[in-house]
């Protein structure tokens, strides 16, 4: 699926991202937990590819590239978060598939979600995230303190217009009263300062001198504003998900940081596509304070 992905995506913009994730053990739980009446079946994003392009015309293309494409695979869904983005402001489209193979038919039926994204969208939604690493809160999940959940639902309306499609649900339909609440908040919450400044303490460490095309275990540990990035090579996927859950169950007993397993074809690659987990959030408050002048 990822392969797929890369081969429509980068037809439209040769340097698209591309990446691929296993949804993180507790975030599982922690969706179980919010929707009772949820099965583990009906999870369709534990498996997840995604592609970053430079704007929504890209975005658009790329979802064409496939919707014309052969690909066998039986699409479920098309959960479309940019013309009817989340309260929260999270905007993005999502393609659903479920999973078909004449010839390995193990995966048969499981459901994975592929994710297309432009930069803004990508950017504001690191930047939650990152946040939501510092503060130890699931601000994607609505989750956290009010003030924070609130400027990131109006700075993605601010992006939204600047890319031309609809705004947050619950955020003002003045361009100016929009405008005018998100620079109040954004004072109030120093948060420019506070975002930008993330980094600037962070640590990473390297455990392989190799970092090409492969697996990547990424353990991020809040104490030590510290990320250890552990690399193993395509054929080395099951030393790669060992780690991944011994890190997953100690971190899950310490409630001290997080781990993720992801595939990525270079670190430089790894940087773009998950920027939160080394506190990157640079790009966001770029783009926000261009939209906000």
């Amino acid at each position: 699926m990822q392969n797929a992905l890369r081969r429509y995506s980068t037809r439209v913009y040769e340097s698209a991202t591309i990446a691929q994730r296993i949804k993180r053990s507790p975030s599982i739980i922690s969706k179980l937990k919010r929707m009772p009446t949820f099965n583990l079946s009906q999870i369709q994003d534990i498996g997840g590819c995604r592609a970053v392009v430079r704007d929504i015309n890209e975005v658009r293309r790329v979802h064409e590239e496939i919707r014309s494409s052969d690909i066998r695979h039986n699409l479920k869904a098309i959960v479309d978060h940019i013309d009817r983005p989340k309260r929260s402001g999270y905007r993005s489209l999502h393609l659903v598939y479920r999973y078909f193979s004449d010839k390995n038919t193990d995966y048969n039926g499981l459901l994975i979600e592929l994710q297309i994204r432009s930069r803004i969208q990508h950017a504001w939604a690191t930047a939650v995230e990152a946040a939501g690493l510092v503060y130890n809160c699931d601000f994607k999940a609505g989750m956290g303190d009010k003030s924070w959940l609130r400027f990131f639902a109006l700075a993605s309306s601010v992006l939204a217009l600047k890319e031309n499609t609809p705004r947050i649900p619950y955020t003002p339909r003045s361009d100016s009263e929009l405008v005018r609440r998100t620079v109040a908040l954004e004072r109030k919450l120093s948060a420019f300062n506070a975002l930008s400044h993330y980094n600037e303490a962070f640590r990473l460490v390297n455990s392989s001198a190799n970092h090409g095309k492969g697996y990547y275990v990424l353990e991020f540990n809040r104490l030590e504003s510290s990320l250890l990035l552990s690399w193993y090579g395509e054929k080395d996927i099951e030393d790669a998900t060992n780690h991944y859950m011994e890190s997953e169950r100690r971190f899950y007993l310490n409630g001290y940081g997080e781990t993720v397993l992801v595939a990525s074809k270079s670190l430089a690659s790894l940087q773009r596509a998950y920027p939160n987990y080394f506190l990157d959030t640079k790009l966001f408050v770029s783009k926000l304070r261009e939209a906000l002048a």
